[in-house]
């Protein structure tokens, strides 16, 4: 179903990766504070060699091209995303151009307590701002952020804290959050919108599912949380919506979400009934492995529309694992291995409907491979059908790549990025 493109090492063990929504661009934020974008290799400049080795030069087909890559905070860069569509539409009014308007926005966050906003194309920041510190001396590490609608971006940290910043306002240093709650006890592992409803007049999602330690929450942007989970005795550490066609009977078009956990097993849980999980499906332990063996499930993106492969999902997992799940049929489709070391932290489709994989020191890209691409494959041996009883700028630093220690944390992908990862040299002027 999926072959592998092509392989792109970096210096230091990835922290995140964000992907343009209309170009094929990847920014890729490391343990070292490193931020770097590269250009993919795109199906528009023809046919590309699935053998041909990655490289650096331009003009060639199937080579990734780095764009740039700096020094871009003093502690390690935790978050990274881009603009709500890629457009033009400058959330920050001190900005007046970029090198392109159509690559506009993108936006990272470190353990130096500073988001900034840059162009990809580029590199060079426009603005930055200071993390707050709800009601505490000092600001807590970023966790996780995502850029609700072209002016707005939600923030959690790893106190379980929740900032949302209002993009039309916050262009200055050291802004106010237009709005700040606490959803979670624990730090947050992930933000997932949930659809916009059709009473939306902008037609953005205005309520977002978070989840944290062992609990999911449903946030709204004007009210804060308006629903939290029972403790599920398990960290829950990704999700993902499925926004239609996953539905119980009779309402199909309610949207699911899809969480991972550190049990190795997805948990569905419909819209609107938020007290429990109404399913569950084993990914990575198949049922049968024991407690300490067990891979978390990391990271998971829905398989686009396009592709045509019906209501699947892609799950990254700490034992480098890469599951392609069916969700009708409540099992493990089809396997890939991203590594065989280190775990996947994030997964992600671009704009040409490629997946891409990252964990340790290295992405990768997936393309569809014709030629077994089949829609009703046998389930791989390792998955099992779901559980019967639960059915139903200024100031940068680029002296020193030397990785930071991370806090030690319950989430396993925070360990161990105490390596020291190879320098590379900053492109001049780039903060």
């Amino acid at each position: 179903m999926l072959e592998n493109l092509c392989t792109l090492p970096v210096a230091a063990h990835i922290q995140e990766f964000a992907v343009h929504p209309t170009e094929p661009l990847l920014s890729v934020g490391l343990v070292n504070g490193r931020v770097s974008t590269y250009r993919l290799p795109s199906g528009r400049d023809g046919a590309v060699d699935s053998n041909e080795d990655v490289g650096t030069s331009t003009g060639q087909i199937g080579l990734i091209h780095e764009a740039w890559t700096t020094k871009r905070h003093k502690g390690s860069c935790r978050c990274i995303a881009y603009a709500h569509d890629g457009s033009s539409r400058t959330p920050f009014p001190s900005v007046t151009a970029f090198s392109d308007p159509a690559l506009l926005a993108a936006y990272s966050a470190g353990t130096d307590g500073v988001i900034k906003q840059f162009d990809p194309q580029s590199g060079v920041v426009a603005s930055k701002i200071n993390l707050p510190t709800f009601s505490r001396s000092e600001p807590v590490d970023p966790a996780v952020m995502e850029v609700l609608t072209p002016k707005t971006i939600l923030l959690g940290d790893d106190g379980g804290s929740m900032y949302i910043f209002d993009l039309r306002e916050n262009h200055s240093i050291n802004p106010k959050p237009a709005r700040e709650h606490k959803p979670h006890r624990d730090f947050i592992t992930s933000i997932t919108p949930l659809p916009a409803t059709s009473t939306s007049s902008s037609g953005f999602p205005r309520q977002w599912v978070s989840t944290g330690g062992g609990r999911l929450a449903v946030s709204d942007i004007d009210s804060g949380a308006v629903a939290t989970s029972e403790d599920q005795d398990d960290d829950l550490l990704c999700s993902v919506v499925i926004p239609t066609g996953m539905g119980p009977k009779k309402m199909r078009d309610n949207p699911v979400v899809v969480v991972g956990t550190t049990s190795g097993v997805l948990t569905l849980w419909d819209k609107g009934s938020w007290d429990d999980q109404q399913d569950r499906i084993h990914v990575t332990d198949g049922g049968r492995k024991a407690a300490d063996d067990l891979a978390s499930l990391e990271a998971v993106v829905r398989v686009p529309e396009a592709l045509g492969w019906g209501s699947k999902i892609v799950v990254g997992a700490t034992d480098g694992s890469l599951s392609m799940v069916d969700l009708r049929r409540r099992d493990v489709h089809h396997i890939l291995n991203h590594d065989d070391i280190d775990g996947v932290v994030a997964v992600a489709f671009d704009c040409e409907n490629r997946l891409i994989s990252a964990g340790g020191k290295m992405v990768k890209v997936w393309q569809e491979n014709s030629d077994i691409t089949g829609g009703e494959d046998e389930p791989a041996q390792r998955g099992t059908k779901h559980d019967a009883e639960d059915s139903s700028e200024s100031g940068d630093s680029a002296d020193s790549d030397a990785e930071p220690a991370e806090r030690k944390k319950k989430k396993k992908r925070r360990k161990g990025f105490a390596a020291r990862g190879g320098g590379q040299a900053a492109f001049p002027g780039l903060d």
